[in-house]
């Protein structure tokens, strides 16, 4: 915690629990509460979101429209065809131009997209990312401590549908990619309590799919939760494991060659739909289009200056994440709701009193931290908290029973 925030500091009347207590307690959920005013909010969103979502781009127009599109998801299907009928992944193209670029083990995964029925199976998928979306809305509601009710559900689906014409939730329903069932894995698992044995788990699988949620290994690493770090990386070696058993010669050739080959990706790095660092770096190298029509200009960046670059911003977005995380707030928030107290009040049998204050305690480097009594408690997690609040009722609760005796 940053030396000019506030830290919370308890003062009880009971004696300091030990700190070493295996005593836990359940924090109780916030419910969102009921009001037309939102309901309404929402709803009327989502109704301007299906109706512009519909009215920019007819459904079907070829190339563009919403239910014209599905290329990534018939990538999938056919590389889990492929599997089954015993035909290389990557030595051919599957379907178009399209080259399958994905690890061997996420064909695995893809098994079932080849035994859906043809001409439906992309609309099944679809209305699959569509619950997808619904539920990973939902579990952001219930990271932030709220209880799941209908109400909440409801208010997901709404901005679930209001989400669907931004970008690049709109892309990913076009082009049937599997870019919610990797966010819902990362979201589960790192939502999961750090002494959860399947936390590390969800970012594995994902990262072994697709290689782009191993970043969230150094998340992990970052935050200090070794043991997390420690399952996802062992998650990512068992997919690589079950795609060289099932799949050797592919596996083979891709950690081999195709891994390193980029081009099957998309050779052309200036084209506006390459998002990527070194694409927005070579299209700025090369100044203004003069027409709509015109080439895109530029020249690609030297290896050296977009690995800096890249470096830069995964710093940058770590040392961020990092303050978040570490950020007291949050944990004051948990202390409250816990004792049942607001800071500056004190819980009813006079125990404890919990107080907002903006003294440096000294241990920024351990932050967050809270102060009980003349005692520190240092580097808070959500768990510690937990803890730490079981403590203190067990103490108030010692300290009640003595005062009677």
């Amino acid at each position: 915690m940053r030396p000019w925030e506030d830290c919370p500091e308890m003062h009880g009347a009971a004696d300091a629990p030990s700190s070493n207590s295996d005593a836990q307690t359940q924090l109780p959920k916030r419910q969102l509460s009921f009001r037309w005013s939102t309901l309404m909010v929402v709803l009327s969103w989502a109704a301007a979101a299906a109706v512009l979502l519909i009215a920019t781009i007819p459904p079907r127009m070829p190339r563009a429209g919403l239910l014209a599109g599905g290329d990534d998801f018939f990538v999938y299907r056919d590389a889990a065809r492929h599997l089954m009928a015993g035909l290389p992944l990557y030595s051919e193209r599957l379907i178009g131009e399209h080259f399958y670029t994905y690890t061997p083990f996420s064909t695995i995964t893809f098994v079932p997209f080849g035994l859906l029925p043809v001409v439906a199976d992309k609309y099944i998928w679809m209305a699959a990312n569509v619950v997808l979306l619904v539920a990973i809305v939902t579990q952001c509601w219930q990271i932030l401590g709220y209880r799941i009710t209908p109400y909440l559900v409801c208010i997901s689906a709404l901005l679930a549908i209001a989400c669907v014409f931004l970008e690049p939730v709109r892309s990913t329903f076009f082009y049937g990619q599997i870019n919610l069932v990797l966010m819902w894995l990362v979201l589960w698992d790192t939502s999961r309590g750090q002494r959860s044995w399947l936390k590390g788990i969800g970012v594995g699988i994902a990262a072994g799919v697709k290689l782009t949620p191993a970043y969230f290994v150094l998340y992990y690493l970052v935050l200090r939760q070794w043991r997390a770090g420690a399952m996802a990386v062992a998650t990512i070696a068992a997919t690589v494991g079950m795609g060289w058993l099932v799949l050797p010669s592919d596996s083979r050739q891709y950690w081999t060659g195709t891994f390193y080959n980029s081009a099957r990706v998309g050779d052309d790095l200036l084209h506006p739909t390459n998002q990527s660092l070194r694409g927005a770096m070579a299209r700025l190298a090369g100044g203004h289009v003069t027409s709509a029509i015109a080439p895109v200009i530029g020249k690609a960046p030297p290896m050296w200056l977009w690995l800096l670059a890249a470096g830069c911003v995964v710093a940058v977005g770590m040392v961020i994440a990092a303050l978040l995380y570490r950020g007291g707030e949050r944990l004051l928030a948990q202390l409250a709701q816990g004792l049942g107290i607001t800071p500056g009040q004190t819980t009813p049998d006079g125990g404890v009193t919990l107080v907002r204050t903006p003294e440096c305690f000294g241990s920024c480097h351990k932050a967050p931290m809270a102060r009980l009594n003349d005692e520190y408690r240092e580097n808070l997690t959500p768990e510690a908290t937990e803890l730490l609040i079981a403590e203190l009722k067990q103490a108030a609760h010692r300290a009640a029973g003595e005062s009677a005796a």
